[in-house]
Order: structure tokens, then C-alpha cells, then sequence
């Protein structure tokens, strides 16, 4: 939408940038991926003494919205889901990964806790 003010050569634009957020599915116990007898679920396994998520969480940290979408976008809300009764990720991934919030509503399946995560 663009504004005119009383000169037309003056018109500004007050158009919202658009927000780009990022929603990270961490709900699962990922039971493809685990060996017997682990108890952590895939996302909170240590991959170099760090768990996986928070792996996930630095590179998506790394991107520059602003910058990958030529100044369409600016960087949103940093979110991922997890399941109601987890208290790892406060534990231990919040500390690392300050930026993002965790949301505890994960569902059944991966695309319930995306909806729901949504909501």
C-alpha cells in the first residue's frame, strides 16, 4: 500500500515487511533412529558433545533473512515444538539456544505438532 502525502513526488510506502518464522518439529521420539536401550529421544542425542537440535538451531541461527530475501523479509519468531511432558529442552538445549522458544504441545504425529505449534 503506498501513502501520498500532500506532494505526489512524496509518496512512502507503509507496507509491513513480512516476517519469516521458523518452526522446528521436536516432539518425536525418533525410534528409527535410536539404538536399543538409549532413552533420549533422536533430536536430544549428543552429535560431538552437543545434542542434535541445537546443531539444527546454529545454522538456522546463521541464516540472514534480511539479506537471503533481498530486504523482502525480516526474521520472525524461532520456535520449536516439543512434547508436553519434556524438560530437557529447558534444561539443557535453552541454555544453548537462547534466541528460540520451546512450545510444549507436540502432538501424535509430526504434522499435529506442526499444526499445533502453528496455532
Amino acid at each position: 500500500m503506498t501513502t501520498y502525502t500532500d506532494a505526489p513526488s512524496q509518496a512512502r510506502s507503509t507496507a509491513a515487511v513480512p516476517r519469516c518464522h521458523i518452526l522446528i518439529p521436536s516432539a518425536g521420539v525418533g525410534l528409527r533412529a535410536l539404538r536399543a536401550g538409549e532413552a533420549l529421544p533422536k533430536q536430544y542425542q549428543s552429535l560431538e558433545g552437543v545434542p542434535m537440535v541445537v546443531h539444527t538451531t546454529r545454522a538456522l541461527d546463521q541464516v540472514d533473512v534480511a539479506l537471503a530475501s533481498a530486504g523482502q523479509w525480516q526474521a520472525g519468531t524461532q520456535l520449536a515444538v516439543v512434547s508436553p511432558d519434556d524438560g530437557f529442552w529447558q534444561q539443557h538445549v535453552a541454555p544453548m539456544a537462547p534466541a528460540w522458544h520451546a512450545a510444549p504441545v507436540g502432538g501424535a504425529s509430526r504434522a499435529e505438532s506442526v499444526m499445533n505449534g502453528l496455532e
